[in-house]
């Protein structure tokens, strides 16, 4: 074998290598790096999107708050308690789960003329953002917004500048 194909393969071993680097091993020093409780609130993230969405699609494609989500019944006209709901209630009451404060942050809301004339929910909000703020320093910070896209910051305490307008700030960096 020539000099030049056993550098050839050397360079295509050490590629290789890295490939594989990045494929397995940085994936899961990333995963090491999560707290304890992170996963249950990456769900729960992913829960209240899901939800949201769903609503919006009985709703005028338009979002409320976390209660209506709960009991839909007091909140779209014509839905009655029969019906499924599309958010467990512990989740729609905030507060504090799995070492996290919940916060829901309403967008815009829907013109009183539409809500009106489209007989959509009283409370139908434009956009949310829905924030998990970690109880111990260090952790991060996530948010979620009518964008479907989870997103999270680290810092102090995993401070996090509050959504405007129903949407995560800027600085919130998408999970992968």
């Amino acid at each position: 074998m020539s000099e030049h194909r056993r550098t050839l393969l050397r360079i295509f071993a050490i590629m290789a290598g890295a490939v594989l680097v990045l494929l397995v091993v940085l994936p899961a020093v990333y995963r090491s790096r999560m707290v304890g409780g992170e996963a249950p609130v990456i769900g729960d993230m992913r829960t209240m999107s899901s939800a949201q969405a769903a609503y919006a699609a009985s709703n005028g494609e338009y979002y409320d708050r976390p209660a209506c989500l709960a009991r839909p019944s007091g909140c779209l006209r014509g839905w009655d308690d029969t019906k499924p709901t599309f958010l467990d209630p512990g989740l729609a009451a905030l507060g504090i789960r799995n070492g996290y404060a919940r916060f829901f942050h309403a967008g815009p809301p829907v013109a009183r003329q539409e809500i009106e004339a489209r007989r959509l929910s009283p409370t139908s909000l434009r956009a949310f953002a829905y924030v998990a703020r970690p109880l111990t320093a260090g952790a991060r910070t996530f948010c979620v917004d009518a964008r479907g896209m989870v997103c999270d910051t680290l810092g102090s305490a995993g401070l996090m500048p509050d959504p405007k307008d129903g949407v995560c700030p800027a600085e919130c960096r998408p999970l992968h």
